[in-house]
């Protein structure tokens, strides 16, 4: 790949110049504006589906959702059930609330969870904007040309983690208690709790080959360095996902850590030819 080094120079110096001008303060001031446009998306988002419900409509033959206010049947208890009837598929495991809140917390934690998952877009042009003046021009096209498959790899990643491997952990996980003639309680808040983290770490795994192939892009980390270093990232693997699943039994921290050694694998080979290239 070809750059125009003069000019990618040029640029700097003249976006050195602009920065040189804009104090500590307004740095802080910026970061601050841009925050306040990120919280006000989330938390507007998740206001909205604690106390808007989705009813549908035949119009002309064809399903149509449509948001009504509703503050128990609101679109938060909806995707609860959803949740529920898709990774709950034993009938033998109760959910039951522990504490008297605990139907509230959940629906706080949906609330903000959805903030986020749909206000991201808001969130990632807001943290473009606030980091491309001190960008050189290849790197905000590297920036560019990443933000499709980096929001595709988190989607994916979350699919992943939803359909496949939250079924698979709690029907593996149970299945010693069934198979000790127990009967299951799982609470509200820990069900949900476990589900929001691992989709949100399922999605972040899945965004490593393009933290790799945008490192050896930018020419920072060279492909051998992937190689040569592997070890040392299974183990950051295994520990991440230690941090992230609620368990301590291992396991889920497994299941967690080999979908990441695979991804490490196919992103040291994107690299490798990205550097060829």
């Amino acid at each position: 790949m070809y750059y125009d080094y003069a000019a990618i120079v040029g640029d700097h110096a003249r976006g050195m110049e602009l920065e040189l001008k804009m104090s500590f303060w307004d740095h802080l001031e910026e970061l601050r504006r841009r925050t306040i446009y990120c919280l006000v998306t989330v938390f507007g988002i998740a206001i909205f589906c604690f106390i808007f419900g989705l009813k549908s409509a035949d119009i002309g033959g064809i399903k149509v959702y449509y948001p009504f206010p509703e503050l128990y049947d609101n679109i938060n208890t909806q995707i609860f059930n959803m949740i529920r009837n898709d990774l709950i598929r034993d009938p033998r495991i109760q959910l039951i609330p522990i504490g008297i809140a605990d139907p509230v917390i959940v629906q706080l934690e949906i609330s903000l969870f959805l903030g986020i998952l749909f206000g991201m877009p808001m969130i990632v042009y807001q943290f473009g904007k606030f980091v491309s003046p001190g960008l050189y021009p290849h790197e905000r096209a590297i920036l560019i040309k990443t933000a499709f498959p980096a929001t595709f790899l988190f989607a994916l990643g979350c699919g992943f983690a939803y359909y496949i491997i939250i079924p698979f952990t709690i029907d593996f996980l149970y299945g010693f208690a069934f198979a000790m003639d127990v009967q299951p309680f799982l609470s509200l808040e820990s069900f949900i709790s476990f589900v929001i983290i691992f989709l949100i770490a399922y999605g972040l795994v899945f965004e490593l080959p393009i933290v790799m192939v945008g490192l050896t892009r930018l020419g920072t980390v060279s492909a051998e360095f992937w190689a040569e270093n592997w070890r040392y990232a299974f183990v950051a693997m295994v520990i991440f996902g230690a941090i992230v699943t609620p368990d301590g039994s291992g396991i889920t921290q497994l299941i967690v850590a080999m979908p990441m050694m695979v991804l490490y694998v196919i992103g040291y080979i994107i690299s490798k030819r990205v550097q060829k290239g």
